[in-house]
Protein backbone atom coordinates (compact mmCIF):
# COMPACT_ATOMS: atom_id res chain seq x y z
CA UNK A 1 0.00 0.00 0.00
CA UNK A 2 1.58 3.47 -1.10
CA UNK A 3 2.09 5.62 2.25
CA UNK A 4 2.32 9.19 3.11
CA UNK A 5 4.74 10.30 5.67
CA UNK A 6 5.09 13.67 6.44
CA UNK A 7 6.27 16.25 9.40
CA UNK A 8 5.45 20.23 9.51
CA UNK A 9 6.54 22.41 12.30
CA UNK A 10 6.36 26.07 12.80
CA UNK A 11 7.27 28.10 16.01
CA UNK A 12 4.65 31.27 16.42
CA UNK A 13 5.03 33.59 19.23
CA UNK A 14 2.27 32.40 21.64
CA UNK A 15 1.68 30.24 24.74
CA UNK A 16 0.90 26.26 23.88
CA UNK A 17 -2.15 27.01 26.25
CA UNK A 18 -3.25 29.68 23.74
CA UNK A 19 -2.19 27.44 20.29
CA UNK A 20 -4.11 24.67 22.41
CA UNK A 21 -7.45 26.74 22.04
CA UNK A 22 -7.14 27.58 18.83
CA UNK A 23 -6.60 23.78 17.96
CA UNK A 24 -9.58 22.78 19.77
CA UNK A 25 -11.81 25.11 18.73
CA UNK A 26 -12.47 22.88 15.78
CA UNK A 27 -16.09 25.07 14.50
CA UNK A 28 -13.53 27.54 13.49
CA UNK A 29 -11.44 25.67 11.26
CA UNK A 30 -12.95 27.00 7.92
CA UNK A 31 -11.99 30.18 9.33
CA UNK A 32 -8.62 29.66 9.47
CA UNK A 33 -7.50 26.51 7.08
CA UNK A 34 -7.13 27.57 3.52
CA UNK A 35 -10.47 27.63 1.39
CA UNK A 36 -8.52 25.56 -0.94
CA UNK A 37 -9.19 22.84 1.57
CA UNK A 38 -12.70 23.32 1.92
CA UNK A 39 -13.25 22.17 5.71
CA UNK A 40 -16.90 20.98 6.74
CA UNK A 41 -17.22 20.79 10.53
CA UNK A 42 -19.40 17.47 10.92
CA UNK A 43 -19.51 16.84 14.32
CA UNK A 44 -18.23 18.25 17.86
CA UNK A 45 -17.91 17.06 21.12
CA UNK A 46 -16.93 18.94 24.48
CA UNK A 47 -14.02 16.96 25.12
CA UNK A 48 -13.06 16.92 21.55
CA UNK A 49 -12.79 12.96 21.09
CA UNK A 50 -15.20 11.82 18.16
CA UNK A 51 -15.45 15.46 16.93
CA UNK A 52 -14.97 15.16 13.23
CA UNK A 53 -14.41 16.93 10.33
CA UNK A 54 -14.90 16.48 6.52
CA UNK A 55 -11.97 17.97 4.39
CA UNK A 56 -12.78 18.08 0.74
CA UNK A 57 -9.61 19.57 -1.24
CA UNK A 58 -10.17 21.46 -4.43
CA UNK A 59 -10.18 19.39 -7.28
CA UNK A 60 -9.26 16.20 -5.38
CA UNK A 61 -11.43 13.73 -2.99
CA UNK A 62 -12.95 14.01 -0.02
CA UNK A 63 -11.76 12.36 3.14
CA UNK A 64 -12.67 12.37 7.05
CA UNK A 65 -10.49 13.54 10.43
CA UNK A 66 -11.84 12.15 13.72
CA UNK A 67 -10.13 13.16 17.01
CA UNK A 68 -9.44 10.09 19.01
CA UNK A 69 -6.87 11.74 21.72
CA UNK A 70 -6.38 14.96 23.45
CA UNK A 71 -3.81 15.82 26.11
CA UNK A 72 -3.96 19.14 26.70
CA UNK A 73 -2.61 21.32 26.00
CA UNK A 74 0.37 18.98 24.36
CA UNK A 75 -1.11 16.26 21.77
CA UNK A 76 -4.00 16.22 19.47
CA UNK A 77 -4.36 13.02 17.66
CA UNK A 78 -7.24 12.31 14.42
CA UNK A 79 -7.65 9.19 12.52
CA UNK A 80 -8.09 9.44 9.13
CA UNK A 81 -10.93 7.90 6.75
CA UNK A 82 -11.87 7.72 3.30
CA UNK A 83 -9.42 7.80 0.60
CA UNK A 84 -6.37 7.92 3.50
CA UNK A 85 -5.91 6.20 6.63
CA UNK A 86 -4.25 6.23 9.47
CA UNK A 87 -2.96 9.28 12.17
CA UNK A 88 -2.35 12.87 12.33
CA UNK A 89 -1.19 14.50 15.74
CA UNK A 90 -0.49 17.85 16.43
CA UNK A 91 2.32 18.01 19.01
CA UNK A 92 2.91 21.48 21.07
CA UNK A 93 5.99 22.35 23.05
CA UNK A 94 6.57 25.88 24.54
CA UNK A 95 10.08 27.62 25.42
CA UNK A 96 9.66 31.14 26.79
CA UNK A 97 6.75 31.76 25.61
CA UNK A 98 7.33 30.55 21.83
CA UNK A 99 4.76 27.59 21.24
CA UNK A 100 6.42 24.92 18.58
CA UNK A 101 3.71 23.30 16.49
CA UNK A 102 4.40 19.97 14.58
CA UNK A 103 1.89 17.99 12.44
CA UNK A 104 3.22 14.75 11.80
CA UNK A 105 1.25 12.16 9.32
CA UNK A 106 1.50 8.43 8.79
CA UNK A 107 -1.39 7.62 5.99
CA UNK A 108 -2.05 4.86 4.04
CA UNK A 109 -3.92 5.95 0.64
CA UNK A 110 -6.81 3.84 0.10
CA UNK A 111 -8.12 5.35 -2.94
CA UNK A 112 -7.44 3.32 -6.15
CA UNK A 113 -7.31 6.68 -8.34
CA UNK A 114 -5.02 8.75 -5.82
CA UNK A 115 -3.15 5.95 -5.14
CA UNK A 116 -2.21 5.65 -9.08
CA UNK A 117 -2.24 9.07 -9.32
CA UNK A 118 0.30 9.28 -6.49
CA UNK A 119 3.46 7.72 -8.93
CA UNK A 120 2.76 10.45 -11.41
CA UNK A 121 2.28 13.49 -9.00
CA UNK A 122 3.81 14.33 -5.55
CA UNK A 123 0.92 13.56 -3.37
CA UNK A 124 3.29 13.66 0.01
CA UNK A 125 4.68 16.74 -1.30
CA UNK A 126 1.28 18.52 -2.11
CA UNK A 127 0.22 17.25 1.43
CA UNK A 128 3.07 18.76 3.22
CA UNK A 129 2.81 22.15 0.94
CA UNK A 130 -0.98 22.30 2.09
CA UNK A 131 -0.54 21.65 5.84
CA UNK A 132 2.09 24.19 6.16
CA UNK A 133 -0.71 26.81 4.74
CA UNK A 134 -2.62 25.20 7.47
CA UNK A 135 0.08 25.86 10.39
CA UNK A 136 0.32 29.80 9.27
CA UNK A 137 -3.15 30.08 9.42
Amino acid sequence: MKQIHSINSITIPFSARNVWKVLTDVESYPLWWPPILNIKVLNTTHDLIGSRVEVRPYGGLPFMCEFSESVEPVKLVMNYSGIYSGLGVWTLSETNGRTKVDYEIHLEINGLFIRLLSYMVPVEKIHYTLMDKVLLG
